[in-house]
Parts: structure tokens; sequence; C-alpha cells
């Protein structure tokens, strides 16, 4: 896959991603992520920076080689509301999250299982 490949709302992650690593993070000819754990569509996740707290997981993207998810957040951090009635604009129905930066509630329950088709189709 081209790393300048930009992909939004997908229902699955897309095929041939792979765990980011040292010896992965600068190519572009993968599709990376850098969680330590996928979620699952619909899943409730904990959002660890800017202050956003809890969502749940709306759909997978993809952009210049690294996967993320769009979640749906339960509460807008009160900067983010400001900042967009600063500039005018309307709240984003969904953000974009890279797996670094979110937790899990339930590991076993809210994550992807990555050992049925079509899902364990990853690169080495």
């Amino acid at each position: 896959m081209s790393g300048m490949k930009i992909e939004y709302g997908l229902r699955r992650p897309p095929a041939g991603w792979v765990w980011s690593t040292e010896a992965n993070r600068f190519d572009d000819s993968l599709v990376k992520y850098s969680g330590t754990f996928l979620p699952r569509i619909g899943a409730r996740v904990r959002i660890t920076h800017g202050g956003w707290g809890w969502g749940s997981v709306d759909a997978y993207f993809v952009e210049y080689g690294w996967m993320g998810v769009e979640i749906r957040v339960e509460k807008y951090p009160a900067w983010y509301k400001t900042q967009q009635k600063r500039n005018g604009e309307m709240l984003a129905q969904v953000i974009h999250i890279f797996g670094v930066e979110m937790n899990a509630i339930d590991l076993k329950r809210e994550v992807v299982d990555l050992t049925k088709p079509p899902l364990l189709k990853v690169t080495p």
C-alpha cells in the first residue's frame, strides 16, 4: 500500500496493515498501526491526550501510511468548544485518533479478534 493513501470511514482495518515497530516506522510502503491493541467498531475507549476522555470507535482511517480510528466522543473538552466557536466551525462528529493515543476499558471484549478472517491479513 502506498504511504500517501488517505481513506476515511473504513468499516474494517485495511488488508495488509502491520503493527508499528522501530524497524518499519519510516517505511511508506506499509500501513502501520501504533497501538498495543486494535479496538473493534463500537468499542468504548479512553483518549489519553487533549482532555477528550471517552468515546466509541465509529470506523478506521488511513493517513500517510498510518492507520487510526475514528471516535465519536462522549463529551467535548472546553478548549475544543472554545476553539471551534472562535473559528466559526461546527463540532466534529468524529475525531481521528492513532492507536498510541487511547486505552480500552475491557480488552477481552473491546478488541478485534485477529484470528478470524478476513482480518488475519497481516504482513510480517
